[in-house]
């Protein structure tokens, strides 16, 4: 889930003091409270390892080793954004250590230097955009079953509307409809308004959807 920190059922409690409550949860060993804050925010660290090197295996293993990692420091954290950066950084070191062990020939080299020369700036921003792109991922999971593959094949495969067409034997127009649904329930996403970074977050999407429909 984007940047939002595991939500506790309970009724009253603000989202400072349910926060709280879980980072102390999980700084005193609690495996429930850890495995639905692991399961909450794998995919965006996955995302974040992918984008950095590009081999999926690879970005799931590190992803992983990331959050057992923190569980081994735990205690050394308080609060929930610690404990996120913390593995956003374990996982960054850990991206950028492996392409440094591979073949330092070619383009591994070139991307290797290419990421130490980059600042904090550059990963806090890959950072959200993991985080952007995992939360609307999950979104398309509800809808149903054409509007996941008509936008999987327009995004993820680049299609136009007329190619997707073809391919699922449908007519474009059926296509261009079940885009525009998938565009208002994207748009239904609600953000948490506790974070400095949700106007860059918004930006982030509005960015997106017009990239939706720029293959029309």
């Amino acid at each position: 889930m984007l940047m939002t920190e595991i939500r506790d059922p309970r009724a009253g409690l603000g989202n400072d003091s349910v926060n709280a409550i879980v980072a102390r949860k999980l700084k005193g060993g609690d495996t429930q409270t850890f495995t639905r804050y692991y399961s909450t925010h794998l995919d965006s660290v996955k995302n974040f390892a992918l984008k950095l090197i590009k081999i999926i295996e690879e970005a799931e293993q590190i992803a992983n080793d990331s959050f057992l990692k923190y569980w081994k420091v735990r205690q050394d954290f308080n609060s929930l954004p610690e404990i996120k950066g913390y593995i956003y950084e374990c996982t960054r070191n850990a991206c950028i250590d492996y392409i440094r062990r591979q073949d330092t020939a070619g383009q591994n080299q070139k991307h290797y230097e290419y990421l130490l020369s980059q600042g904090q700036e550059y990963f806090i921003n890959e950072q959200i955009r993991a985080e952007v792109v995992s939360t609307i991922y999950a979104q398309i999971e509800h809808l149903p079953a054409q509007q996941q593959q008509i936008f999987k094949l327009i995004y993820f495969d680049g299609l136009k509307a007329a190619k997707v067409a073809e391919m699922l034997n449908i007519s474009i127009g059926v296509v261009r409809t079940q885009h525009w649904r998938t565009i208002k329930s994207l748009r239904s996403i609600s953000f948490p308004k506790d974070y400095l970074t949700l106007f860059i977050l918004l930006i982030a999407l509005y960015t997106y959807i017009h990239r939706l429909t720029s293959f029309f």
